[in-house]
């Protein structure tokens, strides 16, 4: 006797457990929540896929943020001066430059 214990289930049919519907057993899939079944078997409309958002802290994270021997920039106040001329907003509907 080999082969398997359970029929092969070829034209059964199951109750998709999320909408309720019809379909064939063999089509249903199992739903996982954390990588974990949940024991829902659902059609493939009904089928949430496990985000991976829901998976942290499952897998080490290294995202180092600091820098070794990090040197500031010694140029930050020259690179901060405004140089040009000052151009200031129309008064009372006056065009730029009108007053010279």
């Amino acid at each position: 006797m080999a082969g398997s214990v359970y029929a092969s289930g070829k034209y059964a049919l199951g109750v998709c457990d999320r909408c309720g519907f019809t379909h064939k057993l063999l089509e249903l899939k199992a739903e996982f929540t954390k990588q974990v079944p949940n024991g829902l078997r659902v059609c493939d409309q009904c089928m949430d896929e496990d985000h991976p958002q829901l998976m942290q802290g499952v897998r080490p994270v290294h995202d180092p943020q600091a820098l070794r021997n990090a040197r500031p920039d010694t140029n930050a106040d020259e690179g901060r001066t405004i140089t040009g001329t000052v151009v200031y907003p129309p008064i009372n509907g006056a065009e730029y430059g009108a007053g010279e």
